[in-house]
């Protein structure tokens, strides 16, 4: 699914509420752009989302009193157009409306602050420094951006981005009930067995259910088996 024109455009501002998906389901993004902060941003010198000279006017202007508005930073708004490009192409008709809000009210949030942080990392002469025991370590914003990466890869897997990318065979086998499941598909079956033995069900698995193998599993531990 393409994104809608009218979402495209939204892209950006404070306005919480972004449109309507498909007719049916809104969708809400927490995705200010900050305003281009011109010489100023570590990012100035090789940017190519902004005439400089433009800016620079702009500014003079604005300390001259004349209000005019500042751009948004035009990396920040590519960065976050082509986030929202990509889940909406390759996600938007498999989510619900609640999938749509955790991803618009958290995962392009951390986007947005990722953004930021590589950004000023353009800004760092030397990506180490030397401690007071005289090693070398990684720069702090380093760590900053990998712990950023290492969060957002998480709210893919718990929103469930993740489980939509993957084929039906590649879709990872968490527990006895997921075994049979797709065991079941496999042969065509809609119906799902229940163990007819709780020796090879695992006290992991036996959590899932607890009801069914509490008792086998008591008189289990009492004989020693």
């Amino acid at each position: 699914m393409e994104l809608p024109s009218g979402l495209k455009q939204s892209i950006g501002n404070q306005a919480i509420e972004k449109g309507d998906i498909a007719g049916q389901l809104k969708f809400y993004a927490w995705d200010s752009v900050v305003p281009c902060s011109g010489r100023l941003c570590p990012a100035f010198a090789e940017c190519t989302c902004m005439v400089k000279n433009e800016v620079e006017v702009i500014v003079a202007r604005r300390e001259e009193g004349i209000e005019i508005d500042i751009p948004r930073c035009g990396v920040m708004q590519n960065y976050l157009t082509s986030i929202v490009n990509i889940i909406f192409r390759n996600y938007a008709e498999e989510l619900s409306e609640a999938q749509l809000y955790r991803i618009g009210m958290g995962l392009i949030p951390a986007y947005r602050q990722l953004c930021r942080l590589q950004i000023a990392e353009l800004g760092l002469v030397h990506v180490t420094f030397t401690n007071s025991a005289g090693n070398a370590v990684m720069h702090p914003l380093l760590r900053a951006i990998n712990d950023q990466i290492s969060m957002i890869e998480k709210l893919w897997g718990t929103i469930g981005l993740n489980r939509l990318d993957m084929n039906e065979e590649d879709i990872p086998v968490l527990n006895a009930y997921d075994r049979m499941d797709k065991e079941a598909r496999n042969k065509g079956s809609k119906k799902i067995k229940e163990p007819v033995s709780s020796e090879k069900v695992t006290e992991e698995e036996i959590k899932i259910k607890p009801r069914v193998f509490r008792t086998k599993l008591k008189r289990r531990k009492v004989n020693g088996s």
